[in-house]
């Protein structure tokens, strides 16, 4: 069956082994699903950014064609060298756009917020806002679904682990601990965040329009290093690459991109902000793969190679136990969240419908 298979990411083949063809089809569309989800956030980011800036027609849905007039084109090229160098400037992009949220914030309040501000002011205020929190959080953080992908990609694939934790603890300290400081600097006037930080910059002032132009540059050239692999994912999985000649392939392939891309813009079109879909990707795809089929996994691999007839069958039991709680916490908080989410997704969504 593996051999079959051979085109599919090492994470389908350990899917195939645990629950054959049925896991590998699953687990595959899961991550097609998440990764389609990925890149509608990516594109209404987009839309959002440049709503906020005189670049923009006035209008989301020709706004949305001009976006496609950029990211086709990028996502029809063979060779991303100098596109990924580009994504690459994002985190400096990111560094500086928390810089200068926070001397706007300085100058707009000061002090005041860590003046005023106690241990019960950040915490989410309800039940949606905690959903809402754990899918960004998810996703943010969320690298078990391509931790296979990159460690296969490594020169040093037994490094995974301490490259992970680099990477984890770098997010952390970019989005958690600046994040905060963020919140705290504007309480006075906003009393936390409600949407995306850059939404706060005014929309007129010269500065923040570079900031958001120049997020949305970085944005409009990591996209296509997405939809590449999903264009790839799906043609592995059809067998359109085995099937077809050099040529016919890569004309598949580009009409594929360009299908991903006109229907992630439309579906973009009718959401609200990217961080709901962020937020709901994270609670339902990010979490499912991330907390809930681990522990699943692991277990019909145990029972697969029939490790619980071995000596240690107290610490295999003690495993299993263990894995059945991950599993459980997992099934009600991905249930849970994703409900709530959606809930507040669509609840905006028919706000905005009825503003226009």
């Amino acid at each position: 069956e593996l051999a079959e298979d051979a085109n599919t990411g090492t994470l389908g083949k350990v899917s195939l082994f645990a629950f054959g063809k049925v896991g590998l089809h699953a687990i595959d569309s899961v991550m097609m699903i998440l990764m389609f989800g990925i890149i509608i956030a990516y594109e209404d980011a987009i839309l959002g950014f440049v709503q906020a800036t005189p670049a923009t027609t006035g209008s989301k849905n020709l706004d949305a064609i001009l976006m496609l007039l950029i990211i086709i084109p990028l996502a029809s090229l063979s060779d991303f060298s100098s596109i990924a160098k580009v994504a690459a400037l994002g985190t400096v992009v990111l560094f500086i756009i928390f810089i200068s949220i926070g001397y706007y914030g300085l100058n707009e309040n000061g002090l005041q917020g860590f003046e005023s501000i106690s241990d019960q002011n950040l915490w989410p205020s309800s039940f949606s806002a905690i959903s809402s929190w754990y899918g960004i959080v998810v996703f943010g953080f969320g690298s078990v679904p391509f931790t296979y992908n990159i460690q296969d990609a490594m020169k040093h694939p037994n490094q995974i682990l301490k490259a992970t934790n680099i990477s984890l603890w770098i997010v952390f300290m970019t989005y958690a601990v600046m994040g905060d400081i963020l919140s705290i600097i504007f309480w006075p006037s906003l009393h936390g965040f409600k949407t995306d930080m850059i939404s706060i910059l005014p929309k007129n002032a010269t500065f923040p329009t570079i900031l958001r132009l120049s997020m949305t540059l970085v944005i409009l050239t990591t996209a296509p290093l997405i939809i590449v692999p999903t264009g790839d994912l799906i043609m592995n999985k059809f067998g359109l690459i085995n099937s077809s000649s050099g040529s016919m392939s890569s004309k598949i392939g580009m009409m594929l991109r360009i299908t991903i891309c006109i229907f992630c813009a439309f579906v973009s079109v009718f959401v609200p902000n990217f961080v709901y879909v962020i937020s709901f990707v994270g609670c339902c795809l990010g979490s499912f793969i991330s907390f809930v089929y681990p522990p699943l996994i692991h277990i019909k691999c145990l029972f697969k190679v029939k490790k619980l007839q071995t000596k240690n069958h107290s610490s295999q039991k003690y495993t299993i136990v263990l894995d059945v709680i991950l599993l459980l916490i997992g099934l009600i908080s991905c249930f849970v969240t994703s409900n709530l989410t959606l809930q507040i997704m669509i609840k905006n969504i028919e706000r905005q419908s009825a503003a226009t």
